[in-house]
């Protein structure tokens, strides 16, 4: 805690146990938060409601004030993979021939690990520190903000 902070905390409760509020705010995950909350200082942040994060489109789920992250979700396709024999180029590979060109993983046969996309699309989650969403490239829209919380 800063000296700004604490003396945030002495002006706004000067008759409380200043060093009781300061051991409280200590344990919390994040003290900054915490300070401004109790001194009624705090705004939750305005965040875009969607960027594009590894190639996805990804939308904001929810925002953890305490540890100042980010859940989101985005779509991606199914893949399906297995092993394949080295002599088998990977463009040969397809969703309907896999199963007849693909080798056992524990064969000896030299091979090689390939995937192929589904049609399948599955929605999944992830999670980033704020700073890393925000530092994520926009979606550009005019509704693509919404306060956190």
């Amino acid at each position: 805690m800063n000296n700004l902070e604490r003396k945030l905390i002495e002006l706004t409760f000067p008759t409380v146990n200043a060093e009781a509020l300061l051991e409280i705010i200590a344990a919390t995950p994040n003290a900054r938060v915490a300070t401004e909350i109790l001194c009624g200082v705090y705004t939750e942040p305005v965040l875009p409601l969607q960027k594009i994060r590894n190639g996805h489109d990804c939308t904001l789920i929810s925002y953890d004030k305490w540890e100042e992250e980010i859940r989101y979700s985005y779509n991606v396709k199914e893949k399906i993979g297995a092993y394949f024999p080295v002599t088998i180029p990977k463009g040969d590979i397809t969703l309907e021939n896999m199963d007849t060109l693909k080798v056992e993983a524990n064969s000896t046969v030299n091979k090689y690990y390939h995937s192929v996309e589904t049609d399948v699309v599955l929605n999944e989650e992830s999670r980033c520190s704020l700073e890393n969403w925000l530092k994520s490239k926009d979606i550009v829209d005019e509704s693509n903000y919404a306060i956190a919380g």
